[in-house]
């Protein structure tokens, strides 16, 4: 769940923080909402996966923060389009797309031995302000903000965070920014300067800069291909 979500898990409601992720066991009712307009990444399982969440630590029906996240949009578009594409071994690709979920999410849940030299107290402190991030993205954000927040000198944050979630806080901030960029290029017809503006940028030509650099194409052509497989995906729909 990219946002804060109220959800029944085991019979109990309980609210998530923003990305939290489940990996719900079969025939499990599942119930989430959101008080504002949302999106989440999913995909469904078909097979007997009790060996494979033995192997890498995990349980189902439990609500997991993986410390790095953004591999779960880029996996899950990765075996949504082999999916629709329907191209020669697409199950071949999607059964090793879904070995390196398992790994990255595996390791992204797992305490790093790097991160266990920082005391409870600042890693509260970096959690604090990791959500903070996620809930004012549009913010002007600078390292001496971030660092105010939370009572830490910017070089002790810069260098404590980077350790915790293995990256820095600026770069997280321009994950999550290029998270909520990829969902309004494919759902809605804002043009890049208003969705750059949106976000707290002040040059639209910074978040272009920005965003090829995380995606790897521009969000001119983001948008192309993402319209491109949404009308794939409609066809092979239609057909089946």
């Amino acid at each position: 769940f990219w946002d804060s979500f109220e959800i029944i898990l085991n019979g109990e409601k309980i609210y998530t923080e923003p990305h939290a992720c489940i990996i719900y066991k079969p025939n499990t009712p599942q119930y989430y909402s959101c008080k504002s307009e949302s999106t989440q990444d999913w995909f469904r399982i078909v097979g007997n996966m009790d060996k494979a969440m033995k192997k890498y630590g995990l349980e189902y029906n439990t609500v997991y923060y993986p410390e790095n996240y953004e591999f779960i949009s880029s996996l899950t578009r990765k075996m949504e389009f082999e999916i629709t594409s329907r191209d020669r071994y697409y199950c071949d690709m999607c059964d090793s797309y879904l070995n390196e979920f398992f790994v990255l999410f595996s390791r992204g849940i797992s305490p790093k031995e790097e991160s266990n030299s920082i005391n409870s107290e600042t890693r509260t402190q970096l959690i604090k302000l990791r959500r903070q991030i996620q809930r004012e993205y549009n913010k002007k954000w600078t390292i001496d903000d971030m660092a105010n927040f939370i009572n830490l000198s910017p070089s002790y944050l810069h260098a404590s965070y980077k350790r915790f979630f293995g990256t820095s806080p600026l770069n997280d901030l321009i994950s999550v920014r290029v998270e909520r960029a990829r969902v309004m290029l494919s759902d809605t017809k804002k043009s890049v300067n208003e969705i750059a503006t949106i976000l707290g940028y002040n040059n639209p030509s910074h978040f272009i800069r920005q965003f090829t650099k995380k995606e790897g194409i521009s969000p001119y052509k983001y948008r192309q291909q993402t319209k491109f497989e949404n009308i794939r995906r409609h066809r092979f729909r239609e057909l089946s």
